[in-house]
């Protein structure tokens, strides 16, 4: 089952899965496809009774690391062990059912349009292209757009499906098609929390995943309602993780758990979301990166940049978001430039590190610097999970070992609530950066001692012993400027 363990959190993460999965290997053109798994009962009836708090759905497939909503994205989720996915679906002008977040296409594809408005023959010819989850995912031999039929040819009755009508023309069309391909004992139906289906789905012998698609609807009213409407035995409600202040506030989490209808959240991240949510009584996670969540993958100890794309774990803030989306220039190197933003990554993919000692060592460069040369590269370490890190957020205990623009060198501690940084070294004056010109940075870390040093044999040492937690970020303090980086290491 794809739920996670202590043992799974100590050593999950990494980004080798992709080529691995069954048909993607052979998608991506890293040889032949794994061989198909044995059958396993993918009902919902053996789902319910087996699952163990916290457990995981696919959402949009692996939509962190694989184009959303693509063939390729809900193989990569089978092949990290998921036994249940989030499907959308979207119909053509003559009736042919699609798998597709939005009803248009313009956000996810080569194409624009409304998806209701075109016909199959169009619609067979569009790839699905997310340039941010690298450039691999740009040009041609990209996914499809995927027929729903081609997706169940594949993947139904190998796992829970939680399948939602994106628009109402389509809800006849869907159930006729479950139950005509025998399905409906590994279909839960997918609807907002609002819908006048839900009843109906009932009645027609479907479970229900009903959400609350953002928090301004999630009141503690809806929520009741909506509770009144399902069945504490098959049925769930979801809520969204986040509000506008942040991680959605305890009060509202356990209102809803009190209702006692399974409450799910979307969309799942980070391991530290998995414990905050878990703490407050929420059983399913529903993710876009099962694979780092649960400890499908392991730890990695180098990038995996020259594939051209992002690996599970890599984290920027808003996964999901373009406006912090990394650049791929190519060549091994990724590029952090948010306009008007700190830029930082989370390095779930190396993490946790568990060894007492280690060495993270990678080229960094500006180009073009900073317009302020106090600004600085620097990596984050020490932290104790995986919650987002950037400079003077002061959400997390740790460290931070800098780089200036000015060519300052230093190591600096962090508290949680607490911005202002502790001065561990003095700053040591290195080579000032130029624009383009790689620099090659070393963290050293003991139990006894931080070193941090630039390739020109100037170091700094902190004899703290605070904080040895396994968990690392990388990024630039300053709101213009492009960092790039290029050969992370873990030793």
């Amino acid at each position: 089952m794809a739920r996670l363990t202590r043992r799974a959190l100590l050593i999950a993460g990494g980004a080798g899965a992709l080529a691995g999965c069954t048909g993607l290997g052979e998608f991506l053109g890293q040889g032949s496809a794994s061989p198909t798994p044995p059958a396993r009962d993918a009902s919902l009836e053996r789902w319910l009774s087996t699952r163990e708090a916290p457990y995981f759905i696919g959402h949009r497939g692996a939509g962190d690391v694989v184009p959303e909503h693509t063939l390729p994205a809900y193989l990569q989720a089978l092949d990290w062990n998921a036994e249940c996915l989030e499907v959308s679906v979207v119909m053509s002008s003559d009736g042919v059912l699609y798998c597709h977040h939005d009803l248009t296409l313009d956000r996810t594809t080569n194409a624009t349009g409304t998806i209701e408005d075109l016909p199959s023959s169009s619609l067979d010819q569009v790839r699905v292209t997310v340039p941010r989850l690298g450039s691999y995912w740009v040009g041609e031999g990209l996914p499809t757009l995927p027929r729903l039929d081609a997706v169940l040819d594949e993947i139904g009755g190998r796992a829970v499906l939680c399948i939602e009508p994106k628009l109402d023309a389509a809800y006849d069309a869907l159930v006729a098609t479950i139950t005509a391909r025998e399905l409906t004992g590994s279909v839960m139906l997918k609807l907002d929390a609002s819908s006048t289906r839900i009843e109906s789905a009932k009645q027609a012998g479907f479970p229900v995943f009903a959400y609350l698609g953002n928090a301004e609807v999630a009141t503690a009213e809806a929520v009741t309602e909506t509770a009144a409407r399902l069945d504490p035995r098959t049925d769930a409600l979801i809520l969204p993780t986040r509000d506008d202040e942040g991680m959605l506030a305890p009060d509202r989490i356990i209102h809803a758990v009190a209702t006692g209808i399974p409450i799910w959240v979307f969309p799942v991240h980070r391991r530290y979301e998995v414990e905050y949510f878990s703490r407050l009584g929420v059983q399913g996670m529903v993710s876009p990166d099962l694979g780092y969540l649960t400890g499908a993958v392991r730890p990695v100890n180098s990038d995996a940049w020259r594939t051209d794309r992002i690996s599970a774990g890599e984290l920027t803030r808003f996964p999901y978001s373009d406006r912090f989306a990394l650049e791929w220039p190519g060549d091994g190197v990724v590029a952090l430039g948010f306009p008007d933003r700190m830029s930082f990554l989370t390095l779930g993919n190396v993490c946790p590190i568990t060894q007492p000692s280690y060495r993270v060592s990678v080229d960094v460069a500006y180009d073009p610097l900073p317009s302020d040369d106090w600004q600085h590269v620097s990596i984050a370490f020490g932290h104790a999970d995986d919650r987002y890190y950037q400079h003077r957020l002061g959400d997390a205990d740790g460290y931070h070992a800098l780089l200036r623009a000015d060519g300052n060198l230093a190591v600096y501690a962090h508290q949680a609530g607490d911005p202002d940084g502790e001065a561990l070294t003095e700053n040591v004056q290195t080579g000032l950066l130029r624009p383009g010109v790689w620099s090659r940075l070393t963290l050293t870390v003991t139990p006894e001692e931080i070193l941090w040093a630039r390739d020109d044999g100037t170091s700094v040492r902190a004899g703290d012993r605070r904080f040895r937690g396994g968990y690392l970020h990388i990024g630039s303090s300053a709101t213009d400027g492009r960092l790039l980086l290029r050969n992370l290491r873990i030793s």
